[in-house]
This record gives C-alpha cells, sequence and structure tokens, in this order.
C-alpha cells in the first residue's frame, strides 16, 4: 500500500494508475517527535476532550455559585440516556 499511496520510493518496477484514481494511505503508526515526552506528543490529540472538560468544569462553578444562596435549592445537568449529575 505505501507503493500505491507513493510513501514508498525503494522499490523496482514501476507502477501506472488509470486516469482518475485515488490512492490514500492511512499510517498505522504515528509520527512522533522523539524530542518530545509521550504526554507532549498525545497533547494535540486530548486538547479538544480537554477544552470541553474545562468549559464543563467552568459551567459547575458557575452554577454552585449561584446556588450558593438558595440553602436547600439544587440543579441538574442532564448527562447522557437516564443520568443525571446532582449538586446540592
Amino acid at each position: 500500500m505505501r507503493i500505491l499511496a507513493g510513501q514508498d520510493q525503494e522499490y523496482e518496477g514501476t507502477l501506472q494508475l488509470s486516469p482518475g484514481i485515488k490512492v490514500g494511505y492511512l499510517q498505522q503508526e504515528p509520527q512522533l517527535d522523539m524530542n518530545s515526552t509521550v504526554l507532549e506528543n498525545i497533547a494535540p490529540a486530548l486538547a479538544p476532550t480537554k477544552a470541553m472538560l474545562t468549559e464543563f468544569e467552568e459551567v459547575i462553578q458557575l452554577a454552585l455559585r449561584g446556588s450558593a444562596d438558595h440553602q436547600n435549592s439544587y440543579f441538574c445537568i442532564p448527562a447522557g440516556p437516564s443520568r443525571h449529575v446532582h449538586a446540592v
């Protein structure tokens, strides 16, 4: 597959694709920066999830601050089918 995708140039012979044929190649091994730590290498992939978690935590803190004025109040945050987060 690497030859078909043009990723491997070290082979003998010729390769000719028919007009209009597109070849894609999905690497099975990620390209890692050997000068970085494991965490630094995976950080870009985790960034969207980390951003959502940070936003969720901010919303919870705002809700908790808002409910601090009411002694017996609570709020409910939907967290998917049949699950809810309750804060008192």
